[in-house]
């Protein structure tokens, strides 16, 4: 209608937007409209994902790097005193991408990757089921007609088996590692969430901040954004815990931007021989150990996952 001729945007506006009809013309425009919207985004995400879905599933090499990076997000900043205390350990993983750990052991006393995490949720759909979602955050939609474009709203819609597990089932929390985050505001509501569950201000957690030190990366850039997290979370508490959770964190040593050290604990060749880097004998310790706890965990969590499976059969 923009390009007939003598058609000016204030008719475009007159014509949508009637003052005489406001209530009963403009509220139907509004919500035809909107579902005009979902119903292209629908096909976008969709798109989006079958897209993702065939990377995955035509990238050779995307198995291995896959379970590469999740022992080394696993592994980096675990202590030798960590690993000999015998405190039994936990791992949960909210992945904000659309692919999941895939779940084959490459290696048998590396256990199956599937179970080296009690709970695993992508919070925003995945690719293998095509339901991806984007969105905006809640707090930017939940008081007006934006609800709908929601990533919180929308996640409701989400099917999902229900497994019995949560991702607060263990506390207190030692570690949150975040890796591969935009940090984008757009999330902000996830980590409200956590931070809470973990009483951030007031208990001992630390918090990890990862990044591939590589071409191009923009480290100022990273510094912002935790920053701007950070306040925008603790101003959540009270005004003044705004500008005085990052201090207090730093002062107590509880956050920590690192670049994320690649131990490579698997790499198949033509032989399918196990190759490492060339670790000092300390490293090697704590990887040998940690292995060993990562075998622990996956007998476990799939002794228990047997169990549920035995039930519902």
């Amino acid at each position: 209608m923009i390009l007939v001729p003598n058609f000016s945007i204030g008719a475009i506006t007159r014509k949508i937007f009637n003052p005489l009809r406001e209530k009963e013309y403009n509220a139907d425009f509004k919500n035809a409209f909107d579902t005009i919207l979902l119903k292209e985004l629908n096909v976008l995400e969709h798109d989006f994902a079958k897209y993702i879905k065939n990377q995955v599933a035509t990238d050779p090499d995307y198995r291995n790097n896959c379970g590469n990076l999740l022992f080394d997000l696993l592994f980096n900043d675990l202590t030798l005193n960590n690993l000999q205390e015998g405190i039994e350990t936990h791992n949960y993983l909210l992945n904000f991408n659309y692919t999941q750990p895939q779940i084959e052991a490459v290696w048998p006393n590396l256990g199956y990757r599937e179970y080296w995490f009690d709970y695993v949720k992508n919070v925003h759909g995945t690719a293998k089921k095509e339901d991806a979602i984007f969105g905006i955050d809640y707090e930017d939609g939940k008081d007006d007609d934006l609800v709908r474009f929601t990533k919180t709203f929308r996640s409701m819609q989400l099917e999902e088996k229900y497994s019995g597990k949560t991702f607060f089932d263990h506390l207190p929390i030692n570690k949150i590692k975040i890796y591969g985050h935009s940090l984008n505001p757009a999330d902000n509501s996830y980590y409200t969430s956590i931070f809470d569950a973990v009483d951030l201000y007031s208990s001992k957690t630390e918090l990890f901040f990862y990044y591939k030190d590589r071409e191009g990366l923009n480290l100022s850039q990273l510094d912002l954004s935790i920053n701007n997290l950070i306040k925008e979370y603790g101003s959540t508490i009270s005004k003044d815990h705004g500008s005085g959770l990052l201090h207090k964190l730093l002062l107590e040593n509880r956050i920590h931007i690192r670049p994320l050290i690649e131990y490579n604990p698997m790499v198949v060749g033509e032989k399918e021989e196990r190759q490492f880097l060339n670790l000092d004998d300390l490293d090697k310790k704590k990887r040998d150990l940690f292995t060993e706890k990562l075998e622990s965990i996956s007998k476990y969590n799939k002794a228990a996952a047997d169990r549920i499976a035995e039930m519902e059969d």
